[in-house]
């Protein structure tokens, strides 16, 4: 007969599950005293911690509230234990699996606000500033669906933002995530220079090119198929910033996430007076962290928001300045997979609009 499962305590808080997607090492926790957080832990050297810690600082001051941020963090047994926030919603990971078991899909006007507000959050982090002034870019090392959260009421959440690229590294101890994260990450993620705005904008454009498709990604590796050639349907424009986005070189990938944001914004898709998704089932999955067991784990191992003005176009999220679409090279159209099946949307995905 199996036992009750092993309680893991990091500091005051007590490890539940998992988050899903984050490899096993990002949990739900409370602590003794009943507050929710999620927590993880990790072991680094000093300069990585260092490193880590400023990245967490920085974020900490971004005013966006889709930004899930660093409430604390201490030492633990040789590891430095970060706690943020609960996000009070479910991931967007969890939100296509579970659309994908019904046969459903978003509507296409709340996947755009999702990518609205990723957009808009990203660039005021990409404009971040060093104590002395200067342009130090704050990116997301590992943006995918699993970082993404919808809550019941509407907002959407960010968790990652400030952590850096040896802080994931450390927490799954070698340099390659999972299949399911490396879906939405950009090939430079494998170089050995470092990453540069560009970087979200392509994992941005991953995740609202699955959320428009309507199919999987292609493999880890593979160039994403011509969204306008899946859904001509959608304006034009739209669907050619999305695959401008998704350029495989960062010399073609010229598009900035203020870009990206502005023609979301233009397409008439996105509706930011949409106040919930409505959603029925997604108050089943939101977990409640009080009332699920601990973590089967060895010890040691590791308001709905509408978007503001935009800035100019050329704002600080873009290290090439504003891009010239007439400029590129013709693109290279991939291989399309074969037809699939059109999932029905969802009943009640969101609040019926106004069109």
């Amino acid at each position: 007969m199996t036992g009750p499962p092993s309680v893991v305590q990091v500091g005051e808080y007590t490890l539940l599950e998992p988050l899903d997607g984050h490899d096993g090492a990002i949990h739900d926790a409370h602590a003794q005293s009943g507050v929710k957080a999620v927590v993880a832990a990790v072991e680094l050297s000093s300069r990585d911690q260092s490193e880590l810690l400023e990245g967490c600082e920085r974020a900490r001051g971004l005013r966006h509230p889709a930004v899930l941020k660093v409430a604390d963090f201490f030492e633990s047994e040789g590891k430095t234990a970060l706690v943020f926030d609960p996000p009070a919603g479910v991931s967007l990971g969890q939100v296509i699996g579970e659309l994908d078991a019904r046969g459903e899909h978003l509507r296409d006007g709340a996947a755009l606000k999702i990518g609205l507000q990723l957009c808009e959050a990203l660039h005021m982090a990409h404009g971040a500033t060093d104590a002395g002034g200067r342009s130090a870019p704050l990116l997301h090392a590992e943006l995918g669906a699993h970082q993404v959260f919808l809550t019941p009421q509407g907002a959407v959440r960010l968790l990652g933002l400030g952590l850096t690229e040896a802080y994931y590294r450390a927490l799954r101890r070698g340099p390659q995530p999972s299949p399911e994260v490396r879906l939405y990450l950009p090939p430079e993620r494998w170089g050995p220079k470092p990453l540069t705005p560009r970087a979200n904008v392509f994992s941005v454009a991953a995740i609202l090119w699955r959320l428009l498709s309507h199919v999987p990604p292609p493999a880890p590796g593979e160039p994403f198929p011509l969204l306008r050639m899946v859904r001509p349907d959608l304006p034009v424009r739209l669907v050619s910033a999305i695959d401008r986005a998704l350029e495989r070189t960062l010399l073609r990938r010229r598009i900035t996430c203020i870009e990206l944001a502005r023609v979301l914004q233009t397409s008439r898709l996105a509706d930011p007076a949409a106040r919930r998704w409505g959603i029925g089932w997604l108050n089943d999955l939101v977990p409640v962290a009080l009332e699920r067991g601990p973590a089967t784990l060895p010890a040691a191992a590791p308001a709905p928001w509408e978007l503001r003005t935009l800035p100019p176009i050329d704002g600080p999220d873009s290290d090439v300045g504003p891009s010239r679409e007439a400029s590129l090279p013709p693109a290279v159209v991939p291989a399309i997979p074969g037809p699939a099946p059109v999932p029905r949307i969802a009943d009640q995905i969101l609040d019926d609009y106004d069109w």
